[in-house]
């Protein structure tokens, strides 16, 4: 447990909260300055999103049960900590369950 009783994900912090509008602007802003030669095609890259978005190991913020790869950008891998939208657009990235995808 931290220090200021909070057991979450220090992330998870209600101090740390942050509009799905920012982290969008934020990834989309990142994912522009990938190369292209370094990203996936349009149609594996929804491929790995939808492999992402059936997985249990989805850590989805909102809880729901909808999933959209334009709107949920509070969508997070449990097994790596990453935003799944960038992790699924890289050639040189691959499913870190201990499954596999």
């Amino acid at each position: 447990m931290a220090e200021d009783g909070y057991g979450g994900c220090r992330g998870c912090l209600p101090s740390k909260d942050i509009s799905f509008e920012k982290i969008k602007r934020i990834i989309d802003e990142y994912l522009s300055t990938f190369e292209e030669d370094i990203c996936v095609t349009g149609d594996i890259y929804r491929r790995r999103l939808d492999a992402c978005k059936n997985c249990s190991g989805l850590y989805h913020k909102t809880r729901s049960s909808h999933w959209d790869s334009n709107a949920d950008y509070g969508a997070a891998c449990r097994y790596c900590g990453c935003f799944v939208q960038v992790r699924a657009k890289r050639k040189d990235k691959v499913c870190p369950h201990p499954d596999g995808s």
